[in-house]
């Protein structure tokens, strides 16, 4: 069984599933999304259980974690560094003109 408990997460996406959309699809997506948010998201660890294709990463700045997660008719992700700003990142660099 995953460590992941699902009940006390913020949720980013939650759809019916797309059987186009693969774990490592869904895991760019999230490394796309926290990046927007400031993030710097590590390696991803599979946290899979029987009933679903998990993977969690931490952000290497904050340490806020992200999950994704497909399950047979379900797919999304969910976690602080897919909703909150990274409260450590710096603002990134402005063009001088």
């Amino acid at each position: 069984m995953s460590d992941i408990s699902w009940q006390k997460l913020r949720v980013v996406t939650s759809s019916p599933r797309n059987d186009d959309l693969g774990i490592d699809e869904l895991c760019a997506a999230a490394e796309d999304r926290a990046r927007g948010l400031g993030h710097r998201l590590g390696s991803w660890e599979d946290r899979s259980d029987e009933l679903a294709t998990a993977r969690r990463a931490a952000c290497s700045i904050c340490g806020s974690v992200a999950y994704v997660r497909i399950e047979p008719n379900l797919f999304g992700g969910a976690g602080a560094a897919l909703t909150e700003r990274c409260p450590k990142a710096r603002p990134a660099p402005t063009e001088a003109g």
